[in-house]
């Protein structure tokens, strides 16, 4: 309760903390003293609130309490008039004070939240509509493909309608009643001539469906795919109907497969190999200009781990087909973590998220090293995708933790991220194509994760829950691959 020039009358427990006073001390001075100078107009508005209102004046005023604490205060006030006799009367104000400074910052936190939450999807918006017209001129470009493709099967079928599967009707001895011009050619054999000669004579086995190799007339041998089926199953007498189709070609494409893959994994390692010696090069020669450095730097970097990446899956190939053979080097754990951090960090730039290496629950000195024997370019490929996996699962602002611990027996990698994997997917994380909710997601980044860390003597394990979140432990044996 205040009186003329704000003079406080009596002031309860609560005005009094706000101000850091105790009570009683408050009372006789002036409400003024403590309001901040820029807020003294607002506040002396207040003070002039009209007689007995029953709705009370509000507003907010900026104090600085007798410990110099600053705080914003809402005031309700209500003046009203109290009557001492029947000749005198007293004019006081009624205020009603609440420290709302958090909730000041709140609303300024939303504010902020709402505006940045608005430029981003400003931006976005302008990002899809720039992926719409995309997309619009690559449906065009389909449909003008497919019209093309529609007009080139009409003239295949009317060009090449011989090119069908070959029909042929069998007796129940196997004896050709009579067959189409298909077949004909698959047997290099005239359809009149094909007419009572039995099948067996051009397959290698007495067998009907099935894949098998046949010799045809002019000695060729080839593949074929056969299904058969009784003309009438309530009369076996009534013979057969074959259909024999040529896959040939699907055995060839295998070979190709095969071939396609070692040029794959063995001849494009040459050529990378040397893109990035000549770009290691270039990127410290200093006859080049400053901003061309930068560019062969990037060129070393890219080729760098493409040729990491051929030479994983060349690895990865040879694990698959169990004749991996382990040729460890020694390598440097904290190098290899400091590396990828900056990789993957540059890749997730924006979400405020953050990759901290540990040792023993303690933060790693930039300096400090950690030698084992494995093998670089896999034990790289393994962490990287472990803690890409961690980043994308890990919510804005987070930290992804990696905590190596050694012991006598071995050491182990624990690769922690917030959140939890999806209940139908945890017994089968680290299978192959095993993927939840992630768009473009393969499901092979634990997969080979895993095949690593076995090709290395490891194993590896995931303890994962919504109260702590998501831990993947690797675990490597010493001696042996991996000592330290």
């Amino acid at each position: 309760m205040l009186e003329q020039d704000s003079v406080v009358r009596e002031a309860n427990a609560l005005a009094c903390e706000c101000f850091c006073l105790p009570k009683g001390v408050l009372e006789g001075q002036r409400l003024s003293q403590f309001v901040r100078p820029e807020y003294l107009y607002a506040f002396k508005e207040l003070l002039s609130c009209p007689w007995d209102q029953r709705i009370p004046l509000r507003g907010e005023v900026a104090f600085r309490a007798h410990n110099g604490r600053s705080f914003l205060g809402r005031l309700e006030v209500r003046r009203m008039t109290m009557r001492i006799s029947s000749l005198e009367a007293d004019t006081v104000w009624l205020c009603a004070l609440q420290d709302v400074t958090e909730e000041q910052r709140t609303r300024q936190a939303l504010l902020e939240a709402k505006q940045s939450l608005a430029t981003a999807v400003q931006e976005r918006t302008v990002e899809l509509e720039q992926a719409l017209a995309e997309l619009q001129q690559e449906v065009e470009k389909r449909k003008t493909a497919y019209r093309g493709m529609a007009e080139s099967r009409a003239h295949y079928h009317a060009l090449f309608h011989s090119n069908a599967v070959g029909i042929a009707l069998l007796t129940r001895e196997g004896v050709i009643v009579e067959a189409n011009e298909a077949l004909a050619r698959l047997l290099d054999q005239d359809i009149e001539a094909l007419q009572g000669r039995r099948m067996t004579e051009f397959l290698s086995a007495e067998s009907h469906a099935g894949e098998h190799r046949l010799r045809s007339a002019s000695g060729a041998y080839k593949w074929v795919s056969i299904s058969c089926r009784c003309i009438d199953s309530d009369q076996p007498n009534a013979g057969e109907v074959w259909v024999m189709q040529d896959i040939s070609r699907q055995k060839e494409l295998e070979i190709l497969k095969k071939e396609v893959d070692r040029i794959l994994y063995h001849d494009l390692r040459g050529p990378v190999a040397a893109i990035h010696s000549l770009s290691r090069l270039y990127a410290s020669d200093t006859t080049f200009s400053g901003s061309q450095q930068p560019t062969w730097e990037i060129v070393s970097s890219a080729s760098k781990r493409l040729l990491d990446m051929i030479n994983s899956s060349t690895d990865l190939y040879h694990i698959e087909l169990g004749d991996f053979h382990f040729v460890p080097q020694p390598c440097d754990l904290f190098q290899i973590l400091r590396s990828l951090r900056e990789e993957l960090l540059g890749q997730f730039q924006g979400r405020d998220t953050d990759i901290r290496v540990l040792l023993h629950g303690r933060p790693v000195d930039g300096e400090l090293s950690l030698q084992l024997a494995c093998m670089p370019h896999l034990y790289a490929t393994m962490l990287f995708n472990l803690l890409l996996n961690a980043l994308e699962a890990a919510p804005p602002g987070s930290m992804v933790t990696v905590d190596v611990a050694v012991d006598v027996t071995g050491y182990e990698i624990a690769i922690h991220n917030p959140g939890a994997v999806p209940a139908p997917i945890r017994s089968r994380f680290f299978e192959k194509y095993v993927t939840h909710g992630k768009r473009g997601g393969t499901g092979l980044g634990t997969y080979s994760a895993r095949r690593i860390t076995e090709a290395h003597g490891g194993r590896i394990e995931l303890d994962t829950s919504e109260e702590t979140g998501t831990t993947v432990r690797l675990r490597f044996p010493l001696p042996g691959p991996g000592r330290l």
